[in-house]
C-alpha cells in the first residue's frame, strides 16, 4: 500500500450548536478514489470543504505528503495539487481540453514544464484521444 498522500486526522467542524464534521480521519493515496456517502445533513460537503481547504476544521490535523496544510490560503492547496470539481463544470468552452489543463497548472510550474506535465495528466486521466476538442463539444462527464 502507498504512503497516504493527504491524511485528515481527528477532523471536527462545528457552525455554533450544529456538528457537521465529529472526529473524523480519512487517509488517501496517490490515485486512490474515495466516496464520502450519508443522508442529507451529515455532513459530506462539510467534510469535503475541509479537505480541500474551503473550510478551516476547528480541530484535528490535516496533511499533504506530509506536511501540515492547516491554515494554507485556498490557492495554496490548488498549487500542491488539491482542487474541488464542482457539479457545474467550469471551463473554458473555446479553449481545448488540453488547454483547458495547461491553464489550471501553468501557475504551479515552469513554462518548460507545463506540456510534459499535462501530457502526463491527460494520460492517466485517460484523455489523450479527445485532447484537442473544445472543451465546450464535451459531455458533461467529461468536463
Amino acid at each position: 500500500m502507498t504512503d497516504a498522500l493527504l491524511t485528515g486526522t481527528d477532523l471536527n467542524k462545528r457552525f455554533g450548536g450544529v456538528v457537521a464534521v465529529d472526529n473524523v480521519s480519512i487517509s488517501i493515496a496517490p490515485l486512490e478514489v474515495k466516496c464520502i456517502i450519508g443522508a442529507n445533513g451529515a455532513g459530506k460537503s462539510s467534510l469535503f470543504n475541509v479537505l480541500c481547504g474551503a473550510l478551516k476544521p476547528d480541530s484535528g490535523e490535516l496533511l499533504f505528503d506530509g506536511q501540515s496544510i492547516l491554515g494554507l490560503p485556498l490557492y495554496k492547496f490548488s498549487r500542491v495539487g488539491i482542487a474541488r470539481k464542482f457539479q457545474i463544470p467550469s471551463v473554458f468552452d473555446s479553449l481545448t481540453v488540453a488547454q483547458n489543463l495547461e491553464t489550471a497548472i501553468l501557475g504551479r510550474m515552469s513554462s518548460a514544464e507545463v506540456a510534459s506535465k499535462t501530457a502526463d495528466i491527460l494520460r492517466q486521466v485517460d484523455l489523450t484521444d479527445i485532447q484537442d476538442q473544445l472543451a465546450g463539444n464535451l459531455a458533461h462527464g467529461q468536463k
